[in-house]
């Protein structure tokens, strides 16, 4: 059985009776057969490898430089009602540019006819980069936080609490874990304000080791 899909959306993978007629299984659950990651569909590892970040003065949001930017287009299905809320309380705190359908404020700048590469070179003018799941599935790690790493900004995730085992160094993970200010966005606009604002940390905060 092959599925990168979560549960919300694929219900059969809760059904433990359905699983058990498979030999193997291939998902994004760290205890299937082959665990699967689904990294990027239009991206190779050597991109990834390659792959370079604008300088910190450079990450300047389009003229506000302490921005988060947000690609969400999912507003309500699979569990993502609360991640809405949670980007609602956010942009209380600190500039929010949504390009997606949710919350949108921001038409998506036109700097590239591909549109992966276009988002990428969207996100890579900004120090933050909103990569909140759906909802929080054991193991579901979607594309979100390693589109962040792609684009060299600091992805500031809510998701899978093993999302340090999909990173590229469990000492160095190079995000912003929400978990860790107990989903309190105030607490977390003013720790990313201050990142924003110095240097130093957030190049020690966001430099991957890849």
């Amino acid at each position: 059985m092959v599925s990168l899909e979560q549960p919300h959306y694929a219900p059969l993978m809760n059904d433990a009776s359905y699983v058990s007629s498979f030999d193997m299984t291939a998902t994004y659950d760290l205890q299937s057969t082959i665990p699967t990651i689904a990294i990027h569909p239009h991206y190779s590892s050597s991109d990834f490898r390659s792959a370079t970040a604008l300088s910190f003065q450079e990450k300047d949001g389009f003229g506000e430089p302490n921005a988060i930017a947000a690609f969400v287009s999912n507003c309500h299905n699979a569990g993502a009602s609360e991640r809405l809320k949670q980007m609602e309380e956010l942009r209380k705190h600190m500039p929010l540019h949504s390009y997606g359908a949710c919350l949108k404020n921001k038409d998506e700048p036109k700097l590239s006819d591909n549109r992966s590469e276009n988002k990428r070179l969207v996100l890579q003018r900004y120090k933050f980069y909103l990569s909140f799941e759906n909802s929080d599935i054991k193991d579901y790690v979607s594309e979100k936080v390693f589109d962040g790493l792609l684009a060299g900004t600091l992805p500031v995730y809510r998701g899978a609490e093993s999302i340090d085992k999909f990173l590229p160094s469990p000492t160095n993970p190079s995000v912003v874990k929400m978990s860790d200010f107990g989903s309190d966005m105030k607490k977390l606009a003013d720790y990313l304000l201050f990142l924003a604002e110095d240097e130093e940390k957030y190049n020690e905060v966001s430099a991957k080791k890849l």
